[in-house]
């Protein structure tokens, strides 16, 4: 088909993604945590804290701790510490 019979298309995407202060939501943080399964220790001694409008990425090889660490800030897995 040639060049100048192909039409183009356009595509729009608005987000209304709420503000923080619309989300209500100030800051998470931990303080020394750590977390364990039965057969390993998966955090140890972790802090952060995010502040309301930041954004942040975890990045980090297979089992290092990523998916837990979301699962901890979520509620979903308790620590064993802190």
């Amino acid at each position: 088909m040639p060049m100048d019979s192909m039409t183009q298309s356009t595509l729009y995407i608005r987000s209304n993604r709420p503000s923080p202060d619309q989300l209500n939501w100030r800051s998470s943080r931990f303080s020394k945590v750590t977390v364990a399964y039965p057969e390993t220790v998966a955090l140890r001694n972790i802090t952060y804290e995010i502040k309301s409008g930041e954004f942040i990425g975890i990045i980090g090889p297979n089992g290092s701790g990523k998916t837990t660490l979301l699962k901890t800030i979520l509620g979903l897995v308790k620590p064993v510490e802190g």
